[in-house]
């Protein structure tokens, strides 16, 4: 949380998770997603995607945040994506996912 300037306006945000870099000590913002798309997780089209713009925007967010209350922020952070496996034949009270690490 965090008093933006002198405008009584009150930042929050509810990050999923904080790694540490181990050499730097910055910190590195991870965000996990889940979906259920057919095929593979393209991570270079990942943050393509117009429906993906505000995952953008949510990183910078805390990142913002986070080098606001001082501290150091890697500034590569991280997407963690689930997406189900939809070519099994059975359901058999089980999900499946494959998982890509979108930077």
């Amino acid at each position: 949380m965090d008093r933006y300037k002198d405008t009584g306006i009150i930042l929050t945000g509810g990050v999923d998770d904080i790694w540490q870099e181990t050499i730097t000590r910055e910190l590195i913002i991870v965000d996990y997603k889940s979906q259920a798309k057919n095929g593979r997780v393209d991570k270079k089209d990942y943050l393509e995607d117009p429906f993906h713009e505000a995952y953008k925007i949510q990183m910078d967010f805390y990142a913002y945040l986070l080098s606001g209350i001082g501290f150091s922020v890697h500034p590569i952070s991280y997407f963690l994506v689930c997406n189900t496996k939809r070519d099994e034949d059975e359901f058999n009270k089980t999900m499946r996912f494959d998982e890509y690490l979108v930077p």
